[in-house]
């Protein structure tokens, strides 16, 4: 049951919001959330709070002050990845034209949990009290994704996929496998359930990568961009699985590759055309650009990612 709390179940509150930052969040160290208890239990109680509960049990919350800031919002562990988070989301959603929330940037369940609402990172700050770095995110009524644009291992950069992000409907995910995590607003790191074997990739948690698959393909649309460097087969059928579960419209797009790029991106691409058929498949021919004009090879490389982000922010 989802109800407006009384001013009697703080305790209970302050409780879950203590052991889940203490859990969830020991990157800061316990005893500021200790000293932080009370200066927070005194500006709950001048919010409006919403509470999940089940058999009178308080099981979650979510804190919102009277100008659409979320304070906090916390679920039990014990039910957490049951869809809680997003029904008190959707009831701030209905008391609010604007909602925003300051996530810390090592908090990575938490930024993509508020991306996968709808909620958009718009700047960066640094906390004073902890001196972590934050992301002030977003949402406005009326301001929805258009699609889910999913790309593997920093194979288009940060800087260029910042710049669209901050400037279209379009939510954006990196997938890292094998290759060095960041840990910033874009990353969702499966490397954990893979294992290697005769120098090939292999799941070794199909249960864990789908649920992270799972957790970030929500909308009617998405898109996955193979740059076919590397070959990532072994994901194939869990795609598959999640985008059938979610009666997901997917689509591929690639680069189709530069003459120059030889052999072995060229049979990647074939194999991708090959094990995604099923599918619409965008090929982007960007062979012509540099032609004619005095670019460097990484210059018509860079141009042919940029040309592909706009193409993915347009894309109908």
């Amino acid at each position: 049951m989802l109800k407006q709390s009384n001013k009697k179940d703080i305790d209970i509150i302050m409780k879950i919001w203590k052991d889940n930052n203490l859990r969830f969040q020991s990157f800061i160290e316990s005893q500021y959330w200790i000293d932080k208890y009370v200066q927070t239990r005194d500006e709950f109680l001048k919010c409006k709070i919403y509470i999940y509960t089940e058999e009178t049990e308080i099981l979650a919350f979510i804190v919102i002050d009277y100008s659409g800031n979320v304070l906090d919002i916390q679920v039990k562990p014990e039910i957490q990845r049951e869809g809680i988070g997003e029904i008190l989301i959707q009831k701030a959603k209905q008391d609010y034209d604007n909602l925003n929330a300051r996530v810390y940037e090592r908090n990575n369940n938490a930024i993509l949990f508020f991306k996968a609402m709808g909620f958009r990172k718009n700047k960066e700050d640094i906390d004073e009290e902890t001196q972590e770095k934050v992301y002030i995110m977003d949402w406005n009524k009326g301001s929805v994704s258009d699609s889910t644009f999913i790309y593997f291992d920093n194979s288009i950069s940060d800087d260029l996929i910042s710049k669209y992000d901050q400037k279209s409907n379009v939510q954006f995910y990196n997938i890292h496998t094998y290759t060095h995590n960041n840990n910033n607003i874009f990353n969702i790191n499966i490397s954990n359930s893979l294992e290697m074997k005769n120098n090939n990739i292999y799941i070794s948690d199909y249960i864990d990568v789908r649920n992270k698959l799972n957790s970030i393909i929500k909308n009617h649309d998405t898109i996955i961009f193979f740059d076919c460097n590397n070959d990532y087969r072994y994901l194939n059928n869990v795609i598959k699985d999640v985008v059938n579960v979610k009666n997901t419209n997917l689509k591929i797009i690639m680069h189709k590759p530069f003459s120059v790029e030889g052999g072995k991106k060229t049979k990647i691409y074939e194999d991708v055309r090959e094990n995604f058929k099923e599918y619409e498949i965008v090929d982007v021919d960007y062979e012509a650009i540099g032609e004619n004009q005095n670019v460097t090879f990484k210059e018509a490389f860079d141009r042919r990612d940029e040309e592909l982000l706009k193409m993915v922010c347009n894309y109908k």
